[in-house]
């Protein structure tokens, strides 16, 4: 059920709702004009891959930029391994 809330929640919260807005005027201006739907279509799948992570990731990694996706805790684990391991505790020291 939970599934199906967030699904239809990604259509009314923007992004989702200016993208599904703009696709509805892509089809409208489709049938009067065919040049400014096709520019608005662009604009459309513009916004709508700059929503997603995919695309995202990519820009990231051209730019030279680090995506990282963990959390504080799961990234302060490399650096507490030390800790772990000379003083036998599995806690962080420092929690935020």
């Amino acid at each position: 059920m939970i599934y199906i809330i967030k699904f239809l929640y990604s259509f009314v919260l923007p992004p989702g709702l200016f993208i599904l807005v703009m696709a509805g005027l892509v089809i409208w201006l489709w049938k009067r004009a065919r040049k400014p739907a096709v520019i608005l279509l662009v604009v459309t799948l513009l916004l709508y891959g700059s929503s997603t992570n995919l695309v995202r990731r990519f820009a990231n990694q051209q730019s030279g930029k680090a995506v990282s996706t963990a959390s504080y805790r799961s990234r302060r684990c490399h650096r507490c391994a030390w800790r772990r391991s000379y003083r036998g505790n599995t806690r962080h020291q420092r929690t935020r």
